[in-house]
């Protein structure tokens, strides 16, 4: 009798551990995905807001120039800032399609009314009313997912900013 009492006791025992086991993976599993998460939209929300800089920052100095400068299309710098902009707008696509695959609704949406603004503004034929729009355009976005994806990453505004 006692020995039937100690295998079950060892079958229980063993059990036991099994299942505390399985939890501990498990938990630890969930927890290293949820980080990889975090991880991979901080990385989304930084790309994109670097890109947004960049394009801004284009923008800025386009905009100076243009104040400047009597005739902006013969400028020698004209050509260099949209090569610029040429390039970093390819890279801004690919980061907002990555955004819109990690990023919440509201980040999204966020990004797609950006794209829209983007689109309505390639009618403008006034260069200068463009760069006015679209820098202002970026600002409110960039201002709008800084805010949002500090309380979608859970980071305290207080301690850093």
């Amino acid at each position: 009798m006692t020995q039937n009492f100690e295998i079950v006791r060892l079958i229980a025992q063993l059990v036991g551990a099994l299942l505390i086991a399985w939890l501990a993976v498990r938990w630890a599993l969930s927890r290293y995905k949820s980080e990889k998460v975090w991880e991979r939209s901080l990385e989304a929300y930084s790309e994109i807001l670097s890109l947004l800089v960049e394009i801004r920052g284009i923008d800025h100095d386009r905009l100076t120039m243009l104040q400047e400068a009597d005739v902006y299309a013969g400028h020698p710098q004209a050509s260099e800032f949209h090569s610029r902009l040429s390039d970093v707008q390819p890279r801004l696509q690919k980061a907002v399609a990555k955004g819109r695959l990690l990023l919440p609704e509201r980040a999204q949406a966020i990004l797609i009314e950006l794209s829209a603004e983007f689109d309505r503004q390639r009618s403008s034929s006034d260069l200068e009313h463009l760069l006015n729009a679209r820098y202002v355009a970026v600002g409110k976005a960039m201002t709008a997912l800084i805010d949002f994806g500090r309380g979608d990453l859970s980071i305290d505004s207080e301690r850093h900013g």
